[in-house]
């Protein structure tokens, strides 16, 4: 496709970047995340943004894709703690869409079900600690705007 192959080799224009994003984040197709990704770490045709790198780095994973472009522990580890706590936060809400239905649960799916509810309480804490973290940080809400 033309403008998967211009993010990457040259320089993307609008058109190029909305086609990658559509495919992302509307039809969530892992490889599109992946590059979307990978257009946030770079600065490839938008702004340079590693909270959202992260986050479509780690969608990218949860679509099934084994292999992606960006380390996402190192771009984790440069983040600012307010961008970790709502890359995380944004990460535990992606990860609830995993919930199966409860009628039809089979051995494996409960697991999946415990885990994500156990995520669920984590994210409930990294909420709280977000609220603590708003109080002491206005400059929190402009990076949240």
């Amino acid at each position: 496709m033309k403008s998967l192959n211009e993010a990457i080799n040259g320089d993307p224009d609008w058109f190029d970047v909305e086609v990658v994003r559509q495919r992302a984040e509307v039809e969530e197709y892992a490889p599109a995340m992946d590059l979307l990704g990978w257009m946030y770490q770079e600065g490839r045709g938008l702004n340079k943004d590693l909270r959202k790198a992260y986050n479509m780095y780690e969608r990218t994973k949860l679509a099934g894709e084994k292999k992606i472009r960006g380390n996402t522990a190192k771009i984790y580890d440069r983040l600012t703690e307010p961008e970790q706590l709502v890359a995380s936060i944004v990460l535990q809400e992606n990860i609830q869409r995993l919930t199966p239905d409860a009628g039809n649960e089979k051995e494996g799916e409960k697991r999946v079900k415990l885990h994500v509810m156990k995520q669920q309480h984590e994210l409930n804490s990294l909420r709280n600690k977000l609220r603590e973290t708003k109080k002491k940080s206005r400059s929190l809400l402009d990076f949240l705007n």
